[in-house]
């Protein structure tokens, strides 16, 4: 069985050299959110129609990324702070932009932006996704993590426990086996989840 080609990174600007099978961290928090849409993303990367709430939920971030590089969020360890740093580690397969980084003179302090009252559990995966990747890039540790809830103005510290950093290489190692193997996974544990999803047409064995 012939491995499909996989699609150009979504609005990342990579260098070359990056391996064409990278994954986003946006890809393991929407694998922990439904696999399925991880899975037809690579497997029909020319079939990605934007609904309306995707539309206005990026407008809705980008307009607050621009707010908080000029006033960050406040309770956070003082340090160096990169905007939107874009990072890969070719040895995770692994590419992402993290919304704030801060470097102390020991570790590093990752924080991402979430347009919502409550963090959701598959964010937490995300940022834990951010802080392997920064460690790996980086060589420092990532003592501290942060969503910051938009709407309340309240940064939530998440545990980025080693527990949850080996969820994250065992995820990345799933996704790319079943993306090349073709091999489709199983839909959201949650039927709920589905009805605005713009992949619903090919999961024709649910609906």
């Amino acid at each position: 069985m012939t491995a499909p080609e996989p699609p150009p990174p979504e609005n990342l600007p990579l260098p070359p050299e990056v391996d064409p099978w990278a994954l986003e961290v946006s890809d393991l928090k929407q694998y922990a959110y439904c696999p399925r849409v991880v899975y037809y993303r690579y497997r029909f990367p020319d079939f990605r129609p934007e609904t309306y709430k995707m539309t206005r939920g990026e407008a809705a971030h980008d307009r607050t990324r621009q707010r908080l590089r000029r006033r960050p969020p406040r309770g956070l360890p003082p340090g160096k702070a990169y905007h939107e740093r874009l990072l890969y580690a070719p040895e995770l397969r692994l590419v992402g932009r993290i919304d704030l980084l801060i470097e102390t003179n020991d570790s590093l302090v990752v924080v991402d932006y979430k347009n919502a009252r409550k963090a959701r559990p598959n964010w937490k995966d995300q940022l834990a996704a951010y802080a392997l990747l920064a460690e790996t890039v980086l060589q420092k540790p990532v003592s501290e993590g942060y969503i910051y809830l938009i709407p309340l103005r309240r940064l939530e510290e998440v545990p980025l426990t080693g527990q949850r950093k080996a969820k994250i290489r065992k995820m990345i190692t799933q996704i790319i086996a079943e993306i090349q193997q073709e091999h489709q996974p199983p839909p959201a544990s949650r039927r709920s989840r589905c009805i605005d999803c713009e992949y619903r047409r090919f999961c024709n064995d649910l609906f």
